[in-house]
C-alpha cells in the first residue's frame, strides 16, 4: 500500500485487510509518501485509503491482459481497439507461435 505520512496508515491497512479478505500477514510494510505543503491534494480526510498495490509473480502474461483490458475500457467509441498494448510482443517474442 502506498499511502500519505498524514494520513492514518493503520485504519487504511485494515480496510484494505476488510476489501480484499486476505489475512494482514500477506500485505508488505505500506510505503509512506513525504508531505509536501505546497501540493494541494484533494484525497484527504476519512475516507482517504492510499492507493492498493498488487504484486502477482510470473504475472506477463496476467499483466498483458489487464493492459488490454483497460486499454479498451478507455477508447473512444469507435476506436479501433484490435491493436491493443496487451497484443504486443516483447523483446524477443516470435510472431510466430500460436
Amino acid at each position: 500500500m502506498h499511502i500519505h505520512e498524514s494520513a492514518d496508515v493503520d485504519a487504511a491497512q485494515q480496510f484494505w485487510v476488510g476489501v480484499t479478505g486476505l489475512p494482514e500477514e500477506q500485505f508488505s510494510r505500506p510505503t509512506l509518501k513525504r508531505h509536501n505543503p505546497t501540493t494541494i491534494r484533494k484525497n484527504t480526510g476519512e475516507s482517504y485509503r492510499g492507493c492498493l498495490i498488487i504484486k502477482v509473480r510470473r504475472s506477463a502474461e496476467l499483466y498483458r491482459q489487464v493492459e488490454g483490458w483497460a486499454f479498451a475500457a478507455m477508447a473512444l467509441p469507435g476506436e479501433d481497439t484490435n491493436n491493443t498494448p496487451g497484443s504486443l510482443l516483447l523483446p524477443g517474442e516470435d510472431s510466430n507461435l500460436g
